[in-house]
């Protein structure tokens, strides 16, 4: 069996989770969702092909050799964005923590890295898997050479079939239509006047640029065509030296240098856990080790007491904020010093509970659970629903992603999910006041959350037949909306 080379160009792949993710922060500010796509985009891959060999290349601001051929190369694009400009180093770190070797040379870009890579895979007989969203790599195509294309909806494996049927030309040919129509993202000139539909057709006819100009004489153009490509001749070689990709990059290592020797478990660990990435730490099976010390000390340190309900009653009066948690078979209390755990029903605590901060998880399932009238008097403080106004980007506002976010440590299972929700009450509070969400939280978050556990309860009635008629006149607005799309766009 072949081994395997996964390329990926991390410019690419980075600016397109960047726009294709909608904002992620972490609860400093410090965006993640460029980082977030990066790590899933590629590791799908990654586990699909299994490398044997893996590497990321990066293009560095320092001019190339393009620029010393045109002036005008890449000119007029717009700078990086703030937010995807904080995020590029870390994309660094984060990659070598996944095992991936981070490639860069000043003079040439990743188009010219992934080039040069694909030639060593070739060389030694490596099936070899690029993989970027920029078009400008289909070119690499050959019988060892897959170019895995990333677009708005999946990632697509194009090999010279695919890429044939999509373009009627071969994977070779395609510099040759780039120097006609050119490229308005890297302002490479082309021929003006001459777009993507007459580049394939006439690179399709002729075979290439040197046949186009070739035939030109005797050709069978229309005037118009027969005077763009007459006047845009030397724009047309230049744009061809500009499009192709350097497969020559001068590296002085080969192909073993680049062996998938697989994650740093630790740094990466650290990193998911800064990023707070929890859902990351359990995919990469990071969530469970035999060091699980970076638990704190004072949570290990307080010892579950079981109590009746008076000598619980007399602990608390005392107490505020206090903590709690219901299980199936027991209740337990908090304070941040002693734990308690007690069979009692929570109508037993009522009393004593009374204008006290309640810190709790997930209110509105406990205002199903405690229906009692009494129950909706006391102070409740859901971490779960506080930390989703405190940082509403997030996707995941479960028990260990929270942990991983506040505490900056990994949920031990064995450790009593009350004292985490007791140590996470202060940093979220933090984080509240600092967003100025607090009276929001207090006056109308807390109480509809009971008004939601009502409703959730109770629900209201549907007409199902007029949803299916509405269903029904929405797809004929479809249908008639796509007609219109289809002839304005004349296919």
């Amino acid at each position: 069996m072949k081994k395997k080379l996964l390329a990926v160009d991390g410019n690419s792949i980075l600016n397109r989770a960047f726009y294709g993710i909608r904002p992620l922060t972490t609860k400093d500010g410090f965006y993640t969702n460029a980082l977030y796509g990066l790590v899933n985009m590629i590791s799908r891959q990654a586990e699909e092909i299994c490398p044997d060999y893996c590497a990321v290349a990066f293009d560095l601001k320092a001019p190339t050799f393009r620029h010393r051929m045109f002036d005008a190369y890449k000119a007029g694009r717009r700078p990086m964005p703030e937010e995807l400009a904080m995020q590029m180093p870390v994309a660094k770190d984060l990659l070598r923590a996944m095992g991936y070797h981070v490639l860069e040379l000043a003079g040439y870009e990743a188009d010219d890295i992934l080039g040069t890579l694909a030639r060593m895979g070739e060389a030694a007989d490596v099936e070899a898997y690029i993989m970027t969203g920029d078009r400008d790599a289909l070119q690499l195509i050959s019988p060892n050479v897959h170019v895995l294309l990333a677009t708005n909806s999946e990632t697509v494996d194009m090999d010279e079939a695919r890429f044939f049927e999509k373009y009627g030309v071969s994977s070779r040919q395609f510099v040759d239509v780039k120097a006609l129509m050119g490229d308005s993202s890297d302002n490479i000139p082309g021929v003006p006047g001459i777009g993507e539909k007459t580049a394939l057709k006439l690179i399709s006819e002729y075979e290439s640029l040197d046949g186009v100009y070739e035939q030109l004489p005797v050709a069978k153009h229309t005037p118009s065509v027969r005077a763009k490509l007459e006047s845009g001749r030397e724009s047309a070689y230049l744009s061809r030296e500009l499009a192709t990709i350097c497969r020559e990059v001068p590296f002085d290592f080969d192909l073993s240098a680049l062996e998938n020797g697989g994650p740093d478990r630790e740094a990466l660990k650290q990193m998911f856990v800064r990023l707070e990435f929890a859902g990351f730490l359990k995919r990469f099976a990071l969530d469970r080790t035999e060091d699980e010390s970076r638990v704190a000390t004072d949570d290990t340190a307080m010892t579950v007491q079981a109590a009746d309900a008076e000598t619980v009653r007399s602990a608390l009066a005392g107490a505020d904020p206090i903590a709690f948690d219901q299980t199936e078979d027991a209740l337990f209390f908090c304070d941040g010093v002693r734990l308690w755990r007690t069979e009692a029903h929570m109508s037993a605590f009522y009393s004593v509970l009374q204008q006290k901060t309640l810190i709790c998880y997930d209110a509105k399932q406990l205002y199903k659970l405690y229906r009692e009238p009494a129950f909706r008097t006391l102070r409740l403080f859901d971490v779960m629903l506080a930390a989703y106004l405190a940082n509403s980007s997030k996707s995941n506002y479960e028990l260990d992603t929270l942990v991983s976010d506040y505490l900056g440590e990994l949920a031990n299972p064995q450790t009593v999910r009350v004292s985490y929700l007791y140590r996470l009450y202060a940093p979220i509070l933090e984080k509240l006041n600092e967003s100025q969400q607090t009276e929001l939280f207090e006056n109308l978050e807390m109480p509809l959350a009971a008004v939601l556990a009502d409703m959730e309860d109770v629900g209201f009635r549907i007409d199902r037949e007029g949803i299916a008629a509405y269903g029904e006149q929405l797809a004929s607005v479809a249908d008639h909306l796509e007609k219109q799309i289809w002839f304005h766009a004349g296919r």
